[in-house]
This record gives structure tokens, sequence and C-alpha cells, in this order.
């Protein structure tokens, strides 16, 4: 049996952006998992212990991110003395950060998706939308998906409030 792909599934552009931007998300915690494991067997205990003293190096991270008010790049710096002793512990340190860094980049895309198919829904029921919300003046969908950008900060509340009571019945499907 063959597998339709994102292009043929009939997925709207929100869906296949978002599909992608997860599949990069996948692909780099992949890709960085990998490279820790290969780190640490390089290092592993059961190595020849060298007969001079050995110095620690340095580890870091340097993800630069935008604040999400002021749009201001915020650099973090984070550095960390290695040794032998502590390199699983500061490895797997350095690992929590970067995997934290993108469940909150998937919780933003998830996010901007959610606020798509709700543009969408009120697109589709402008009468059903203005009577939860006076949206006045919202023409397209990018004006709605602003409006309950504004309106709706918490995503549960849009969930409940706009997503549930626009959506049609699953027989009109």
């Amino acid at each position: 049996m063959r597998v339709a792909t994102i292009n043929e599934a009939g997925l709207s552009v929100e869906a296949k952006r978002a599909i992608k931007r997860f599949s990069e998300i996948n692909g780099f915690l992949y890709h960085q998992k990998s490279m820790s494991e290969a780190y640490l067997r390089s290092f592993r205990p059961s190595t020849p212990k060298p007969t001079y003293k050995p110095h620690p190096f340095i580890m870091g991270s340097n993800f630069i991110t935008r604040h999400p008010i002021s749009r201001q790049l915020i650099r973090s710096d984070d550095r960390y003395e290695v040794t032998r002793v502590n390199i699983s512990k500061k490895t797997a340190e350095l690992n929590r950060r970067i995997n934290n860094y993108f469940v909150s980049q998937s919780y933003e895309i998830l996010e901007t998706y959610l606020y798509s198919i709700a543009a969408e829904l009120c697109m589709k029921n402008k009468r059903k939308a203005n009577a939860i919300n006076k949206m006045i003046n919202c023409a397209d969908k990018r004006s709605y998906r602003n409006h309950l950008k504004d309106k709706w900060k918490n995503i549960e509340e849009l969930y409940s409030n706009i997503i549930i009571a626009l959506l049609p019945k699953m027989k009109d499907f």
C-alpha cells in the first residue's frame, strides 16, 4: 500500500509548515543525541588513564533567542568546566537545556497552528464567531488570526471557547 506524501495529503499550508518544522526538530534532536553518545563513548572510564594529570576542558552551548515582547536578541553563553569525572553529568545537563529549548519551540509551532485553525473556523462561521466574540472588520484569515492572538493569550481558552464552539459536527464532514 502506498502512503501519501505531505503534498498529496490535502493538508493546509499551515499544517504542512508545522509538520515540516516538527520533523526538523526531531532530526536535530536525534542528531544531537547521537553526537552526545558518541562523544561520551570516547571518554569512557575504560580508556587507559594518562600518566599526566589531565586538564579540564570547556564545553558550552550558545543559544540566541528573541525576547517575546521586546524582540531583542538574548544570548545565553553557558560554559561548563568538564573533566573525566563529571563529563557525563555535564553532558546530560547540556542535553537537558537543548531538549527544553526544543520543547518550547515545538509548543510555539503547535500554538501557531492552533491560531490558524481557529482563524479558518472563524472565516467559515463568521456569524457564529461574531456571536462568541465581536470580531469587527475581520475580512481575511490574517485579520482573524491577529485578533485571536490579541484576545486569547491562553491556548486552553482559545481551544474551549473558539475551536470547540465553531467545529462542525462530525456528520458534516
